[in-house]
C-alpha cells in the first residue's frame, strides 16, 4: 500500500494538526493492527504448544517496526536497495569508502520531523541552519591536540562561526547583530552540540564581554567596540572571579574606580584571607 499510494498511508498514519483530539486516531488504528495481529500469534502459540505471553508484546513491535520502516522509505523517496546498500556486501568500494568531509545527509521520519519542529518552536530555522551547515569538522575537537593546539583551535573555531554569522544574534543590526536575545540562546544551545571549550569562548566573547558593551555601553561604545567584537577582531574577556568567592558574582568585593586625575582604573581586593584572583 505505501508503494501504490503513499498518500493514503500518510492520510492513515499521521496525526491531525490544530487541536489536539480528544482519542488519537493513530494510536487507536495501530493499537488495533497490533491487538488483531497479537491473535494470530497467540492462536499460532497455542497451536504449537508454546506460551503465549509473547504474542502482545511481538505483535505491536511488529506493528511499530513496520510503520518505522515504512516513515523511512517514504522520505527515501520508496528507493529499494540494491546489491550496493546490502550489510552482507563485500565490495572493495565499500569496505574502503570513506566519509563525506561534506554534510552529511540524514533523513527522518514525517513523525519524526512533525517532532524536531515542535521541539525547535519558533527557533527552527536557526537551527535547522546549523543542522543543514555546521559540520563536526566545526565544532568538534580532536581530544589528541596539545593545550596550546587545543586554545588556538578553539579561537579560530569562534572566529569562524562569527564570520558565518552563527553566533552573531543579540546585538544591535547597526552594528553587524543578526537577529535577538532570545535568537542567540538558540546559538548558544547549538554550539553546545560540540566541543564544549568553543561553546564558553563563544559564550565570554558574545555573551558576557559583547553583552556588557551592549548593555551598558553607549552609543559610541557600539559603533567604536561592537563590530570588532562581533568579528573577534577584537577579543574580550569577562572579570568575574575572585578567589575565595569563584564566580560568585553578587558576593565579589574587588572594586575598579576610574581616576580621572592619572587617566587609570584603580583595582582594589580586599586582602583578608585571600588574593584577588581574575580572569
Amino acid at each position: 500500500m505505501v508503494e501504490r499510494d503513499r498518500n493514503l498511508y500518510l492520510f492513515v498514519s499521521s496525526r491531525p494538526t490544530g487541536e489536539t483530539p480528544t482519542e488519537d486516531p493513530v494510536a487507536t488504528i495501530t493499537t488495533k493492527i497490533g491487538n488483531e495481529v497479537a491473535r494470530t500469534f497467540h492462536a499460532w502459540l497455542h497451536n504449537q504448544g508454546r506460551d503465549v505471553e509473547p504474542a502482545n508484546i511481538w505483535a505491536h513491535g511488529a506493528v511499530g517496526f513496520i510503520w518505522a520502516v515504512a516513515d523511512r522509505w517514504i522520505v527515501t523517496n520508496l528507493r529499494r536497495p540494491g546489491p550496493r546498500w546490502s550489510p552482507t556486501s563485500t565490495s572493495s568500494s565499500h569496505q574502503h569508502s570513506k566519509p563525506n568531509k561534506g554534510v552529511e545527509t540524514m533523513t527522518i521520519s514525517p513523525t519524526g520531523e512533525a517532532l524536531r519542529r515542535a521541539l525547535d518552536g519558533p527557533f527552527h530555522a536557526i537551527k535547522q541552519r546549523w543542522r543543514d551547515e555546521v559540520t563536526a569538522d566545526d565544532v568538534v575537537r580532536d581530544t589528541a591536540l596539545s593545550m596550546e593546539d587545543a586554545r588556538a583551535w578553539t579561537l579560530d573555531g569562534v572566529v569562524r562561526l562569527a564570520h558565518r554569522q552563527f553566533v552573531t544574534a543579540g546585538f544591535p543590526t547597526a552594528q553587524g547583530g543578526t537577529g535577538t536575545a532570545a535568537d542567540s540562546v538558540a546559538n548558544f544551545e547549538m554550539v553546545a552540540m560540540g566541543d564544549l571549550s568553543l561553546t564558553i569562548k563563544s559564550g565570554v566573547q558574545h555573551g558576557l564581554f559583547g553583552g556588557a558593551i551592549v548593555n551598558l555601553g553607549t552609543q559610541w561604545h557600539h559603533e567604536t567596540f561592537l563590530p570588532d567584537a562581533i568579528s573577534v577582531d577584537l577579543p574580550g574577556c569577562f572579570a568575574m572571579t575572585e578567589l575565595g568567592h569563584g564566580s560568585d558574582v553578587q558576593s565579589i568585593e574587588t572594586s575598579i574606580t576610574w581616576d580621572p586625575e592619572t587617566s587609570e582604573f584603580v583595582v582594589h581586593s580586599p586582602p583578608h584571607g585571600h588574593e584577588g584572583l581574575h580572569r
